[in-house]
């Protein structure tokens, strides 16, 4: 049976209680894998973290930072999609489980992602607006090749259908989100004794560089959690589909 397609269907605090009830199930099973796929985050951060000069040497490893985080990033959504859909289907989400279906779908995760940003950049040259929507329109494409292992180009078509008329509510969550996230960071800050004038000098400084990965690491498994909850909202609004219905995908 289909779900009626209109706005009020979306829910916004559904999709918030399902992120947090998820990730309080599971904290210890994705916390051990956030931490493993996220380690190689730190150990390049610590090492171009210490002071050194500002030549071709630096910008190389800065951008190797830059990219090693990227892909750690998407690693670990790609990993937590489908241990959030077990824990919606009231199974118990497994670590290995988790892992596994991460690494196997990494490339062409990190391919999706790619296009994406390649995507918005040319929305953003454009106007702002086309932008956003386009980001949002796109913010469910790799739950879709998670859940439905579908091709890049289907997953991108597919997000275009779900989010069609919820994408100014699935902006309003991202709004929630980052300023969670700023304020998150504030926190961490204010709890190194950090001020936001001496922030440049506290890169150099491990305890504060420990605690901003490990922040990262926590917003990095809400993200994830969360656009799946997003994913699953999606699919029970536009077609009536249980947990059960989506888990059959990875049976």
């Amino acid at each position: 049976m289909v779900i009626t397609d209109s706005v009020a269907g979306f829910s916004i605090g559904q999709v918030i209680d399902r992120t947090f009830s998820v990730v309080r199930r599971n904290l210890v099973a994705f916390l051990i894998a956030a931490l493993l796929i996220m380690a190689p985050v730190l150990a390049i951060d610590l090492y171009n973290g210490t002071p050194s000069s500002f030549g071709a040497k630096s910008f190389a490893l800065r951008a190797l930072a830059a990219l090693i985080q990227f892909a750690c990033t998407y690693l670990l959504q790609a990993s937590l999609v489908q241990s959030t859909i077990t824990d919606l289907n009231g199974e118990r989400a497994e670590l290995g489980q988790a892992l596994s279906a991460g690494f196997n779908l990494v490339l062409p995760v990190t391919v999706i992602v790619v296009l994406s940003i390649l995507g918005l950049l040319v929305g953003t040259l454009l106007l702002v607006v086309p932008g956003i929507m386009l980001a949002m329109a796109w913010s469910v494409a790799v739950p879709v090749k998670v859940v439905e292992r579908t091709s890049i180009k289907d997953s991108f078509g597919r997000s275009l259908y779900l989010t069609r008329g919820y994408r100014w509510r699935i902006f309003g969550l991202v709004v929630i989100y980052f300023i969670i996230s700023v304020l998150l960071g504030f926190v961490a800050a204010l709890i190194m004794g950090v001020s936001l004038v001496g922030a440049g000098q506290a890169l150099h400084n491990t305890p504060y560089l420990v605690l901003q990965w490990l922040l990262s690491v926590i917003l990095a498994i809400f993200t994830a959690v969360g656009i799946t909850a997003v994913y699953y909202e999606l699919r029970t609004v536009k077609e009536g589909m249980a947990p059960q219905e989506l888990a059959a995908a990875f049976d």
